[in-house]
């Protein structure tokens, strides 16, 4: 058996354009997986400290080769790397959620490929909706859970017109959301557009409340109140727009200047990353609102306005 696995796997290299590139992948993602398998099945706190160190070194290496390939490939075809290739080193972008950037940039490079079948939809999904969420908008293909524990789930994330995930999931290949709920250990069982739309209002209501709230609060000069309402705003899978997020950036830029705490740049920084990464300002702009110059010894506002410049 053993021979003809060796075989088999022989076989199958032989077909592919980057034979090489797919075992050094596979390589890759091995290694990850194997250092978050240890990682589980331990609960000595110090043992745990040592692997989070590991694993942030290997992800670090891996992220950078996966740029390396990614900017010299484009995404790699099945034809080239095989359906394993492809699926390991969507598993390292998939990790890279401290580099948003990047996994935009992986995510154009799909997008190229969406019209044969040289791509994992699949995968596509899941980076397309983890993207999303990870600029704070809501997520379009129901890939994205909320996780209780133990490889569980409560519910999935906020997603944009609910009533119509399964049509978009359908058309790329995906089971229905009743489905998928199953393994993940929680039942769903579909929405109607009316209920949809209602909920879409009342979410957006709660949004609009909370920065009322905020807005009012800052008036008041309870800078406490105006931190905690938009902090829970900014909770809000697409809650708040573009606009949103650049007065509240100037809000708190303007409260760092009269309060003596460092969170209030701290989140104004935060509404202003965000906008960065959304592609939604520009440097003309930052340096046009006097608020912010309380912000420009800051290392955060140096590298935004240093990333705008390139």
């Amino acid at each position: 058996m053993e021979q003809k696995a060796f075989t088999t796997e022989e076989e199958y290299s032989r077909h592919l354009q980057l034979p090489s590139l797919r075992k050094e992948i596979n390589t890759i993602a091995l290694t990850d997986q194997q250092l978050r398998y240890k990682r589980a099945q331990t609960n000595n706190d110090s043992i745990l400290a040592v692997m989070d160190r590991q694993i942030n070194v290997a992800d670090l290496t891996n992220l950078t080769r996966a740029k390396e390939i990614i900017r010299q490939y484009g995404w790699p075809k099945i034809s080239q790397v095989g359906k394993d290739g492809q699926n390991n080193i969507w598993l390292i972008v998939q990790h890279a959620d401290q580099d948003v950037l990047f996994q935009k940039e992986a995510l154009h490079a799909m997008e190229k490929l969406k019209e044969n079948l040289e791509l994992n939809m699949e995968n596509y999904a899941f980076l397309y909706d983890r993207v999303q969420c990870n600029l704070n908008y809501k997520q379009l293909y129901g890939t994205q859970v909320v996780w209780i524990g133990n490889g569980e789930a409560s519910a999935f994330r906020p997603m944009e017109k609910e009533y119509l995930v399964d049509r978009r999931r359908k058309k790329i290949g995906l089971s229905p959301l009743k489905i998928y709920a199953l393994a993940y250990g929680f039942s769903y069982s579909g929405i109607t557009k009316q209920k949809s739309d209602w909920q879409n209002s009342d979410y957006r209501k709660r949004v609009q409340s909370l920065i009322d709230l905020a807005k009012n609060s800052y008036i008041q000069k309870d800078f406490q109140k105006t931190y905690d309402n938009y902090n829970e705003a900014s909770t809000f899978l697409g809650g708040m727009s573009n606009v949103d997020n650049f007065e509240a950036a100037v809000i708190f830029s303007k409260i760092a200047a009269v309060e003596n705490d460092q969170k209030y740049k701290s989140i104004a920084l935060d509404f202003l990353d965000l906008l960065f990464l959304r592609e939604a300002i520009t440097r003309n702009k930052l340096q046009k609102e006097p608020a912010f110059s309380i912000l420009q010894n800051e290392q955060r506002w140096r590298d935004i306005v240093e990333k705008l410049i390139n």
